[in-house]
């Protein structure tokens, strides 16, 4: 629905949460010798045969947008794509206004002059794009992964192969293509940190403590399961409420209304429901003496 992309337009599939989506980023259109490189995504679901503006690519400390054209890209887990290389046109469009420049000129030695500036601007060409992006699709938000120590080509395929990615071919320069082919690997170093690692000790200690503590007083089995009957009403109910949540629990819900809806907010609400059911008909009938044991 946006302006037309002749060339170099970047397209990949991620799960975007709800359903498999096709992804166009950037591209460039060149009409009357004039280049236009854009820097904005867009998002193509099939299901609802519906395409959505994503917004501009923006990395994340970067104030402006990126211009984006011939990279390459492939999905990465559940909900990134990664983008490697490509060229933000500005070469492009120099080179562009010279060979305009050159059609229009009559004058046959400024016309020499300025193909010779062509000329080097083709075989003086730095080369293109080092930036590895990856951009996540749930959050719609770019950051800069690496900027590779080696030339990265455009105008070629990126396939993943067993956690490499695989980028056969391509130009390095304008026009020149490489035998190369490289291997991309992303090294994943999770830390779990030492405020962590010392809340999990402090934690621990704690637990054991409170163990040793009541470890003396207990002498029945009332004492065991009943703590004697002392326990005050509003204790054993976060007891027994705690028992019901699990770490699974705080991790997935939040993660999958995230990712999807607020479907799983209704077995949430469940448990205030069954909890007054359970307070009034079942738990005094098991307070009975000896049906706790059974």
């Amino acid at each position: 629905p946006a302006g037309r992309r002749s060339e170099g337009s970047i397209f990949a599939r991620q799960h975007n949460g709800h359903q498999e989506a096709v992804y166009l980023i950037g591209g460039r259109d060149i009409s009357d010798g004039i280049a236009t490189v854009y820097k904005d995504v867009w998002q193509y679901t099939p299901l609802d045969d519906k395409w959505e503006h994503k917004g501009d690519i923006i990395p994340q400390g970067d104030e402006s947008p990126v211009s984006v054209m011939a990279a390459q890209a492939v999905p990465y887990g559940s909900g990134h794509i990664i983008l490697i290389g490509g060229d933000d046109g500005v070469e492009l469009q120099h080179r562009l206004a010279l060979a305009a420049h050159i059609k229009s000129e009559t004058n046959l030695a400024r016309k020499d002059s300025l193909q010779k500036v062509l000329t080097v601007a083709f075989t003086s060409h730095a080369g293109f794009s080092n930036d590895i992006l990856a951009y996540h699709v749930i959050t719609n938000t770019w950051i800069r992964l690496a900027e590779s120590d080696i030339p990265l080509p455009v105008v070629s395929t990126a396939v993943m192969s067993g956690g490499t990615i695989i980028i056969p071919s391509g130009e390095v320069h304008p026009g020149v293509r490489t035998d190369s082919v490289i291997a991309i690997q992303i090294v994943e170093k999770p830390s779990f940190g030492w405020i962590n690692y010392t809340v999990v000790g402090v934690y621990l200690l704690i637990m054991l403590g409170v163990g040793f503590y009541f470890m003396r007083k207990e002498n029945s089995t009332d004492k065991f399961f009943k703590g004697g009957g002392k326990i005050p009403w509003w204790a054993a109910g976060i007891s027994i409420f705690v028992t019901a949540l699990s770490p699974i629990t705080f991790l997935s819900i939040p993660a999958k209304a995230y990712a999807d809806d607020w479907t799983m907010i209704i077995f949430n609400m469940g448990i205030l429901i069954i909890a007054n059911i359970v307070v009034y008909f079942y738990l005094p009938y098991l307070r009975k003496p000896n049906m706790a044991y059974a």
